[in-house]
C-alpha cells in the first residue's frame, strides 16, 4: 500500500462507509427502534462481517468473483432478493402498526439484529461486496507482503467503518422519542415506510449499476 497516501485509503473507507446503504439504513431503523446501546452489536457485527469480506476478497475471494460471472451474478440475485424481502418487511411494518401503540404488531421487528445475524448479512450485502472488492484491487500491492498489508487495509476500514455506521443508529436513536410519541403513530409508521422504500430504492440503484 505504499504507493497509495493513507489519506486517500481512509477516504475512500470514509465515503464508502458512511454513504447510504443497507447496512445504514438498517442500523437508523433500529437505532430509532431500540436506540442507540440495543444497536451497537448490530454495528458491531456489521464492521466485524464486512472485515472479514475484505479479508477473503485480498486473498483472492474477489478474484474468483470476477473471473466467474455466474457465481457474482447468483449471489448478486440472493443479495437483492434478500434486501428487497428487508424492504417488504419495512413496509409491511408500516402498514400493520397499530394505533396508538408504541410497538410494531410483527413480532420478528421486536428485537434489532445480533451481532452474528449483522455479520453474516455482509454476505448478502452487494454493496460490501463492491466495497471490498474494490478497496483489495485498488490499495493492494503485488509486491507487498501480504499479511502486513492485508491485516493494515482491514484494521484501518474497521476503525473508519464502525463510527460511520454508528453515526446512523445514533441519527435514528435521535429520533425514537419523536418518532414513539402514542399520540402520533403515523410518524413511526411514515418512518418505517421510508426506511423500506430507500431499501428499494437502494436495491434497484445498485441493480441498474451492475
Amino acid at each position: 500500500m505504499h504507493d497509495h497516501p493513507w489519506n486517500a485509503i481512509a477516504l475512500f473507507a470514509f465515503v464508502s462507509s458512511i454513504t447510504p446503504g443497507p447496512n445504514n439504513l438498517l442500523a437508523t431503523s433500529s437505532g430509532a427502534r431500540f436506540g442507540l446501546m440495543r444497536t451497537l452489536p448490530q454495528v458491531a457485527g456489521v464492521t466485524a462481517g464486512f472485515t472479514l469480506l475484505l479479508w477473503l476478497s485480498a486473498f483472492g475471494v474477489g478474484n474468483v468473483i470476477v473471473a466467474y460471472p455466474m457465481t457474482g451474478m447468483a449471489l448478486a440475485i440472493a443479495g437483492y432478493a434478500y434486501l428487497s424481502w428487508m424492504s417488504l418487511r419495512l413496509l409491511m411494518a408500516a402498514s400493520s402498526r397499530r394505533p396508538r401503540s408504541k410497538a410494531p404488531t410483527n413480532v420478528a421487528t421486536l428485537r434489532p439484529m445480533t451481532l452474528l445475524q449483522a455479520a453474516l448479512f455482509q454476505f448478502w450485502n452487494p454493496k460490501a461486496w463492491m466495497m471490498a472488492i474494490s478497496a483489495a484491487s485498488s490499495f493492494l500491492g503485488s509486491g507487498e507482503r501480504p499479511w502486513a498489508a492485508i491485516a493494515t487495509l482491514c484494521l484501518l476500514f474497521a476503525i473508519i467503518n464502525f463510527p460511520c455506521v454508528s453515526a446512523w443508529a445514533a441519527m435514528g436513536a435521535h429520533l425514537q422519542r419523536w418518532l414513539l410519541d402514542p399520540l402520533a403513530t403515523w410518524r413511526m409508521r411514515a418512518f418505517d415506510a421510508s426506511m423500506g422504500l430507500a431499501m428499494l430504492v437502494t436495491t434497484g440503484w445498485m441493480v441498474a449499476s451492475r
